[in-house]
């Protein structure tokens, strides 16, 4: 992949972009990028979404066409919602039976099928990583579009090829959905601000921002940076699980040296309070257990499943010349106390000594580990059975 930026923000430094648009409000930002040049063409994109069940999914907008010649045989023509989606895996009949125009080709986690495109990743690591979701494309022919719609988590949207026209509505109501469409989009939409965006250009938005881009011309292709926002009710029902798993929830209420009842029927309000203390005894735990419980969580891995062989597949290349390199589906993340670190590695927990920070810090930050640096860090027995366990876990290859 063939990538050059210029500054990422414009004129603003990463700091002042968090101070004052993260999260806050949009930012579109003139030639970001001077060069991008994907590695893949559509046909191999079409080839991954024929190959996997999760990695994405075909939408075609309904217009003033012949709609018996769109390309969905199973729902009869007098029913045919206005938006069709068709989630991989996809078949060539699929792609054959396409129209000309207004239709969008989306793949979820690009970077791992290519990871080479980490290095598009790379220009954002001024968010912390376990923030960091994954990279989307969206290749889409002329009046292609996913429809009007809200995301819950900030976006970069980063034009690769062609144009895209962006339309934003800050007064959208995010309750009137368009009926019957396998898509979350907005029945009612009236754009304030707009702007079409050319190859090297980028979008920033934050997030509950209702947006709509359409494709200007054919071979319109858009990289989407999404950022991961789990919700309380992710977080909590992860907690509980992982309590429950390790029988940290166990302990019975007690209540030696009570007072008699006003009445017998009665929920006094110190058994309230009581009882709540009890809950909250269990769940919030401020110890290394509930570090624990975070670092595999943030740092669980998505699952890949392709029907190619990834041991032949030029997919997963990497550079030449490089010795290891991490599995393009890991994820690595560490805690640090006075006297030792949490190291967590797709989903799991190791505790080691403050001597392998450096090692540790070092497998964190980059992808690709020449074996002279590997060689460098690895001077103690400790930090030797450190890469010994991410070789185990499948995290690092040669």
């Amino acid at each position: 992949m063939h990538l050059e930026s210029n500054h990422l923000l414009g004129e603003l430094t990463h700091q002042q972009f968090l101070d004052d648009y993260w999260q806050q409000k949009p930012l579109l930002i003139r030639n970001a990028f001077s060069s991008i040049q994907p590695p893949f063409s559509v046909e191999e994109l079409a080839g991954l979404c024929c190959d996997s069940e999760e990695v994405g999914r075909l939408v075609l907008e309904r217009v003033e066409r012949d709609i018996e010649k769109g390309i969905d045989k199973k729902t009869p023509s007098s029913k045919t919602p206005p938006w069709l989606v068709i989630d991989s895996p996809l078949e060539e009949q699929d792609f054959i039976n396409l129209p000309d125009d207004h239709w969008t080709l989306l793949v979820n986690d690009i970077e791992r099928y290519y990871p080479e495109h980490r290095k598009l990743l790379d220009h954002f690591r001024f968010i912390p990583d376990w923030r960091i979701d994954d990279l989307m494309i969206s290749y889409a022919a002329d009046g292609g579009s996913v429809g009007p719609h809200v995301d819950q988590y900030d976006v970069f949207l980063i034009q690769a090829m062609g144009k895209r026209h962006w339309m934003l509505d800050a007064n959208a109501n995010q309750n009137n959905l368009i009926a019957d469409v396998d898509l979350a989009l907005l029945a009612d939409f009236n754009p304030q601000q707009e702007w079409t965006l050319a190859a090297g250009d980028m979008l920033y938005l934050p997030p509950n921002l209702a947006h709509y881009g359409i494709a200007q011309g054919d071979n319109c292709m858009t990289y989407s940076v999404g950022f991961r926002a789990p919700s309380q009710q992710e977080l909590m029902e992860s907690w509980l699980d992982y309590l429950s798993d390790n029988d940290l929830t166990k302990t019975r209420y007690s209540d030696a040296g009570r007072r008699r009842p006003s009445c017998s029927g009665k929920i006094e309000a110190t058994d309230i309070s009581a009882l709540k203390e009890h809950l909250y005894q269990a769940i919030q735990e401020d110890g290394e257990i509930f570090e624990q419980w975070l670092g595999s969580y943030l740092t669980e891995p998505k699952q890949i499943q392709l029907s190619i062989d990834e041991e032949d597949d030029h997919l997963f290349k990497l550079d030449e010349g490089i010795a290891y390199y991490r599995a393009a589906n890991s994820r690595l993340a560490w805690i640090e106390h006075t006297d030792h670190i949490l190291f967590f590695s797709d989903g799991q927990t190791s505790k080691w000594s403050i001597e392998v920070k450096g090692l540790i810090k070092y497998l964190c930050k980059h992808y690709q580990y020449p074996q002279q640096d590997l060689e460098t860090y690895q001077q103690t027995v400790m930090a030797k059975d450190l890469i010994l366990l991410l070789q185990k876990q499948k995290i690092l290859h040669c």
